[in-house]
């Protein structure tokens, strides 16, 4: 008999014989270190446990897979697995009891030390659906076992058990159920379920932040749990739709957290919530939570204490990273003139942080042009060179290829100039997530540009719309852990006075200048205004005043707010644009890229 094996959770499956995993869990033949580390740091830290099992291989005893998805099966084992959890205090009395089954054929402990996993034999099934009709049947017989094993692709970690048990002769469980049948003997199955109760433990399951996440999950799991005792929810909705929700949220948690899950549902059977309890949660639901203790944040305060306010990525110069850096969780605000260079220099910081960090980003920049032309600029950034040979410096086609490859891996566009479609400021941020989910993807940074390509809500004062949207913004980041980026334009200013060839000279803006700019100014966190100066052609440099003068490629950007205090300080830096490399220096000389840092003065050949 054969199974699957992969090395991590995302490798590809290889065949071996069951008397290989046998022998592997036996032995601990090369992870029994691992594991045993597992078992030591379990009780104290959960999550560290949790990322050490991440790095085990793991079998997927109910089929043979090439890839782990249930529509990926190859051949069924005729194995099916459950897990019981929660056994550390009766791990014994457990495994005598379960070894006097006659249908167990293997039982082992699980790698955290305080469950089991027991092995049957069942005849081999055709697909999925033929799949769980054994696995309901004996999770009849067996209520206390996790009900994540109804998944024929179900994903075992690798254990070590030097007491690993097998029973060649084992029967072969042959009772089914079909999916959705209710038994006459479990009332607490609902005929039909409240979609609106479930969607709050759906939403209790979305809303899970890092730090909490487990309390939530339990919660969640417990309120559901008494709308299934009530009558009000039928169990296998509840376990179906939010098993789906917490494999959504995290996937590479998703099975420690449905036990968690499972675990507050057994429990709100039993006991359930309050009516007060109950009404507290759908509040906070609703609404979120919005009461802190001090000791809910006490953590970050001493990380402050002892740190400092966190800073950001740098940008790729040195400069302007003494002034302004990239915050997940926070926003940036870009502002100026049309063609002061606000987009051209933003693809710069986003190439940097792929670059520098592997961030991956979303864009949606209508007025940079369709999704081909966005990505070409993107690919001229990263080469340092045109595709076109408008400023002679055509890129070769290894170098386009390598930059395509790499555009490729961290940048996806949107783009809407095929279709009629108006994205509002709502189902943008929706959309994101459909993406994310789409592609497997986690973006860094999202970028709107420019922030009036979004359809807006015409019913209400201009103001009170724009307050709105943008705190949605600053929520949605704050809660994903990404950094936004708004790009608008200023309304058009009085000229103050004029060069000397009689040029407009127009002054720096300021978040005033944009349309409802005090509602900008409120909601920013870093807040970037563009200025440049139009020189005529044929002159590199014209002066300004008594004793400025501005060249042409001159860009300059001034921080104007940075929040919170100490995170940012307010300054004006000077960068030159070199067009034929698509890239920026800061006043330092400095071009930042592939690590490979050129001072200005190595492209003094390069016409401007």
């Amino acid at each position: 008999m054969k199974v699957s094996i992969f090395e991590n959770y995302k490798s590809a499956g290889k065949e071996v014989e069951i008397d290989y995993v046998e022998e592997a869990i036996r032995t601990g033949s090369g992870f029994s270190a691992t594991i045993e580390k597992i078992r030591e740091i379990n009780q104290s830290n959960t999550d560290a446990a949790n990322d050490l099992k991440k790095t085990l291989p793991g079998i997927t005893f109910c089929g043979i897979f090439k890839k782990r998805e249930s529509k990926s099966l190859i051949k069924s084992t005729g194995l099916i697995i459950l897990d019981f959890d929660g056994l550390a205090d009766s791990l014994d009395v457990g495994r005598k009891t379960f070894m006097a089954d006659p249908y167990v054929y293997m039982l082992f402990v699980s790698p955290r030390g305080n469950g089991l996993k027991i092995v049957f034999r069942i005849p081999e099934v055709k697909d999925d659906k033929e799949f769980k009709t054994y696995f309901f049947a004996l999770h009849k017989k067996y209520p206390q076992a996790d009900p994540s094993g109804k998944d024929i692709a179900r994903f075992c970690f690798v254990s070590y058990d030097p007491e690993i048990y097998v029973n060649y002769g084992s029967e072969l469980w042959e009772e089914r159920i079909s999916e959705g049948k209710k038994d006459p003997n479990q009332p607490i199955h609902a005929i039909r379920t409240d979609f609106k109760k479930l969607s709050v433990g759906v939403q209790m399951i979305d809303n899970a932040e890092v730090g909490n996440r487990n309390n939530t999950i339990l919660k969640a799991g417990r309120l559901m749990g008494g709308y299934i005792a009530s009558g009000e929810l039928n169990e296998m909705d509840v376990l179906d739709i939010c098993q789906r929700a917490i494999e959504r949220k995290d996937p590479h948690d998703s099975r420690v957290n449905f036990n968690t899950f499972c675990r507050g549902m057994e429990n709100g059977k039993q006991e359930p919530l309050t009516s007060d309890e109950v009404k507290e949660l759908e509040i906070e639901v609703k609404i979120g939570k919005i009461d802190y203790l001090l000791d809910d944040v006490s953590d970050q305060i001493d990380e402050i204490y002892e740190n400092g306010l966190t800073r950001g990525f740098p940008t790729g110069w040195s400069h302007i990273d003494l002034y302004y850096s990239i915050r997940m969780g926070f926003t940036t605000y870009i502002y100026g003139a049309p063609s002061t260079g606000k987009t051209i220099w933003w693809f710069n910081v986003l190439v940097n942080l792929s670059i520098s960090n592997g961030h991956k980003h979303l864009i949606y920049s209508p007025e940079t042009g369709d999704a081909s032309e966005i990505y070409s600029t993107l690919i001229q950034v990263y080469a340092q060179g045109d595709i076109t040979n408008t400023y002679r410096n055509q890129i070769n086609k290894i170098q386009r290829d390598e930059a395509k490859k790499f555009i490729a891996d961290h940048f996806i566009i949107i783009s809407t100039d095929e279709t009629d479609t108006e994205l509002s400021v709502k189902d943008f941020l929706n959309y994101i997530d459909v993406l994310e989910n789409k592609h497997k993807i986690k973006f860094d940074t999202v970028t709107i540009d420019p922030w009036n390509e979004l359809l807006h809500d015409d019913k209400s004062r201009d103001d009170i719309t724009l307050n709105r949207e943008l705190k949605e913004v600053r929520v949605n980041a704050r809660k994903h852990k990404r950094h936004i980026c708004v790009i608008t334009h200023t309304r058009d200013l009085k000229p103050m006075g004029y060069d000397e060839f009689g040029t407009a000279i127009y002054p720096f803006p300021t978040a005033h200048d944009v349309a409802s700019g005090q509602v900008w100014y409120r909601k920013g966190f870093m807040m970037l205004a563009f200025y440049r100066h139009f020189v005529l052609d044929g002159y590199n440099e014209v002066k300004i005043g008594k004793d400025r003068f501005f060249h042409k490629s001159a860009l300059l950007i001034r921080v104007q707010k940075f929040k919170p205090e100490g995170s940012g300080k307010r300054g004006e830096i000077e960068f030159r644009y070199h067009p034929e490399l698509h890239r920026f220096s800061d006043n330092m000389g400095v071009m930042a890229h592939l690590n490979d840092y050129k001072k200005e003065e190595d492209l003094s050949e390069i016409p401007f």
